[in-house]
């Protein structure tokens, strides 16, 4: 018996988890082996863990994701946790799940090894379900850097936890960027800040191949690292734009990022990073610091003043946002302080913005009889545009939602910035939406979504008002 007086390993686990009935109930359950990779400590961690997963229930903690791109494969009701690496590998991970079918290894080797890991080892164990009991599956990994890093588990593993588990859900893209979590120190939505970034220069038309931004990102960690923090000194936080410690603290940011730029002896690279830079110092608010109801954003929203960045062509419009979350990917540009016009739902994911700008300088033209300039924005489903009618109403809410949430409101005659968003471009209330090329039965939702956040505009944000229509049917 499992649990017997003669068990050291299963009386430490009955005395640690306070319940020897429960301990026994595994007796013959647990697989061959498990007990040599698991201290009873470990063990009931395993155990409370499960019963989490049986409580969740089927669909909770799924991490599924319709969206190409997206490493949410490893299946319904899962969870990780760190284990004792074995010699040579630089951290070892259990997959915990829930579930009749074991993880297929094509959906988790690709997000483990986005990280920069070589994968040593694979060991699956099944615990088939019982008496009413859920079968679960334990999964563990053995990982080694592919390349020598400063990491230390006790110190970085938790983060490195953390980013896998919400690469594996679907809320940061796999792609080599991730192994910036080992190389740069940086945390997974810091991450995400970089592949924004990123996506914002290849939409900018860039030259240089996304590939050699990546390269570039990951040889020199300490600039991309820099970078980051740069940002953060400008817009994370809750000090003013203007406050003096906040000024001093950016000051000091861009000078060591400078710093971190000077050995960069490759020019590729220099180019690469200093476009980082370039962006960086044009991005002027972002949502991404700001925790509301349901705590942070999960798409991110940078506003750009499209004039400091050289990237970018011709005509440089007033200011644009762009937006990149795991579903949907959008631009808005506007060529003035205040402009009107359309959004559509684009079908080229590679260079939407160039579509949009050629739209937004038609719209400018257009518009010039009627209000003071053009505006145009465009987004794509994520998945691409076979996505079902529910996926494409719902990336459009979320590029909606994330547009709003850098935009100023008025209440009671006074401007008013956005809770938690630091905005260094002063006051810019104006924003409103139109129908456009699939998007025409959307101005409800988008008028719901204004009136929702008690947005100044109220139903008058989008074409329609609260009697939306559908301009093609007209």
């Amino acid at each position: 018996m499992l649990a017997g007086a003669d068990d050291p390993w299963a009386r430490e686990a009955a005395t640690l988890l306070g319940d020897p009935d429960e301990v026994a109930a595994w007796a013959d359950r647990l697989p061959p082996g498990y007990r040599d990779r698991t201290t009873p400590a470990e063990f009931v961690d395993d155990l409370r863990a499960v019963a989490a997963l049986e409580r969740a229930g089927p669909g909770q903690g799924d991490a599924s994701r319709s969206a190409a791109g997206r490493a949410g494969t490893l299946g319904v009701r899962y969870n990780l946790r760190l284990r004792a690496a074995e010699a040579g590998d630089l951290a070892a991970i259990r997959l915990r799940r829930a579930g009749l079918e074991p993880v297929e290894l094509t959906a988790v080797l690709p997000v483990l090894e986005s990280f920069g890991m070589t994968v040593t080892e694979a060991v699956p164990q099944h615990v088939p379900a019982v008496d009413g009991r859920t079968g679960v599956h334990f999964d563990d990994f053995g990982l080694r850097a592919a390349a020598p890093v400063a990491f230390d588990v006790g110190r970085d593993g938790a983060r490195l936890l953390e980013a896998v588990t919400a690469t594996g859900g679907g809320l940061s893209d796999v792609d080599e960027l991730n192994g910036l979590v080992v190389a740069a120190g940086l945390d997974w939505r810091q991450v995400v800040v970089v592949r924004a970034m990123r996506r914002f220069r290849r939409q900018a038309g860039v030259a240089q191949p996304d590939a050699e931004l990546d390269a570039a990102l990951l040889r020199w960690p300490a600039a991309t690292a820099a970078v980051v923090a740069y940002l953060e000194a400008r817009l994370a936080g809750s000090a003013p734009a203007a406050d003096p410690d906040r000024l001093r603290a950016v000051a000091a940011a861009r000078a060591l990022l400078l710093d971190e730029l000077a050995p960069v002896d490759q020019l590729g690279d220099d180019q690469a990073l200093r476009g980082f830079l370039a962006v960086a110092d044009a991005v002027v608010r972002t949502n991404w610091y700001a925790s509301g109801p349901e705590g942070l954003p999960d798409t991110i929203a940078l506003k750009v003043d499209s004039g400091r960045v050289a990237e970018l062509p011709l005509p440089r419009p007033h200011v644009e946002a762009f937006v990149h979350g795991p579903t949907v990917e959008g631009v808005h540009l506007r060529m003035g302080p205040i402009a009107r016009g359309g959004i559509r739902w684009s079908d080229r994911p590679g260079d939407f913005r160039t579509e949009v700008l050629a739209l937004a300088e038609a719209q400018t033209k257009k518009n010039a009889i009627i209000v003071p300039t053009g505006a145009k924005g465009g987004f794509v489903v994520r998945g691409g545009r076979d996505a079902d009618p529910d996926a494409a109403l719902a990336a459009y809410r979320r590029y909606i939602t994330a547009l709003l949430e850098l935009t100023d409101d008025v209440v009671a005659g006074e401007v008013v910035h956005p809770a938690g968003v630091v905005a260094t471009d002063g006051d810019d209330p104006y924003l409103v939406v139109a129908a456009d090329k699939g998007t025409a039965t959307y101005s409800d939702h988008a008028n719901a979504i204004s009136e929702a956040r008690g947005f100044w505009l109220g139903d008058a944000f989008a074409s329609g008002g609260s009697h939306g229509y559908d301009h093609k049917a007209l």
